[in-house]
Order: structure tokens, then C-alpha cells, then sequence
């Protein structure tokens, strides 16, 4: 019964696949013919390797790089900087609590978690686009400056919700020195101890 649905969805999808691209097809053939070049545009999307003979050709790649970098590291970064991964364990727990297995389905849970998360951490996110986010963009900062001015609202975030024991512990394994304040710790221990 599965596979029978499974296989109607499939063909249903690519039905939609075939009529849109005939249609998207269609009008640019009746676009060509007329002369006229508005409507829907397809991007055309190229790569290329260049020599970088000025520095901000070098500047404006390195800075692709870094996006794609943290796009990449993003789920990371949900997981283990934010309240995510405690609002799905407890929402776990409630559906334990509950009796129920599989209801609400896994996917629920983590939908209602990420928007839950955002909710949380809004303020914090706010605070990192102000900050750290727009001024780089604007470049009035470099990168150094806005990665610390991002880490601020996150590790304050994070401390809040940290045992002053779990931070001694990543202290003394890290042998490090016992900082004056708490946002003088580093990431590299905040970030473990939160987890």
C-alpha cells in the first residue's frame, strides 16, 4: 500500500515537472518570436578562476567563502549554540509523558523546536545582526570585529543557562587561567560546558 502511494506521489510530481516546464518552454518560444525579452528570466549562473590582480577582488571571494562556510556550519551551530537541542529533548519527554510513541510525528517535534528556538533566541539574533551582521555587510567593521561582536550576545546567552561547575570543569581541562569576568571565558570552553 506504501509503495502503490509512494509511486502515485512520485508520478504526481513529476506530472507538475513536465506541465510547468512545457509552459515555462512554451512562453519562451512565444517570447523569442515576439521579440520580447520581459517575463520569467532564468538566471544564468557561471564559476570562474580568475587571477585577483586588485585586493578587493580577493576580498569579495574570501568573503564568499566565509558565508558558505558558516551556511554550512549552520546546523552546527543550531545544535549546540542555542536552546534547540533542550527544547526537543523536553519535547521528547512530553511526548513520553503522554503515552504516545509516534504522535506527534519526530518531524512536528523538530518544527515546533526550531520555531521555539527562534522564539528564544530572538533577542540574541537581533543583537548579532545589529552589531555584528549589517556592519560587516556595510563594512564598516572587518571580519575579527564582527565575529567577536557576534559571540557576545551567544556566549551571554549560554552562560546564563550553564552550571558554574560544568565551566570549572572545562576550565581546569583546558588549563586556563580563572578569567576576572564570565565573558571573559573563551568559546572553546563556553561552548562545551553549555552542552
Amino acid at each position: 500500500m506504501r509503495q502503490k502511494f509512494t509511486l502515485t506521489l512520485i508520478s504526481v510530481a513529476l506530472s507538475i515537472l513536465v506541465v510547468l516546464s512545457c509552459c515555462f518552454e512554451s512562453e519562451a518560444q512565444a517570447q523569442t518570436q515576439s521579440g520580447q525579452s520581459g517575463g520569467i528570466a532564468i538566471p544564468k549562473i557561471s564559476i570562474e578562476m580568475q587571477d585577483g590582480s586588485k585586493p578587493g577582488e580577493v576580498v569579495g571571494a574570501m568573503r564568499i567563502l566565509i558565508i558558505l562556510t558558516i551556511l554550512t556550519m549552520a546546523p552546527a551551530l543550531l545544535i549546540t549554540m542555542t536552546a534547540f537541542t533542550r527544547i526537543v529533548i523536553v519535547m521528547f519527554f512530553l511526548r513520553q509523558a503522554l503515552g504516545t510513541q509516534y504522535m506527534p510525528p519526530s518531524q512536528i517535534l523538530i518544527g515546533l523546536s526550531l520555531f521555539l528556538t527562534l522564539f528564544v533566541m530572538r533577542p540574541a539574533f537581533v543583537q548579532i545582526n545589529d552589531n555584528a551582521l549589517q556592519p560587516f555587510m556595510n563594512e564598516q567593521i572587518g571580519l575579527e570585529q564582527a565575529l567577536d561582536n557576534a559571540s557576545e550576545p551567544l556566549k551571554k546567552f549560554m552562560l546564563s543557562q550553564t552550571r558554574e561547575k560544568d565551566l570549572g570543569v572545562f576550565l581546569n581541562a583546558a588549563g586556563a587561567a580563572k578569567p576576572k569576568t564570565a565573558l571573559d571565558i573563551p568559546m572553546h570552553i563556553v561552548v562545551p560546558a553549555f552542552i
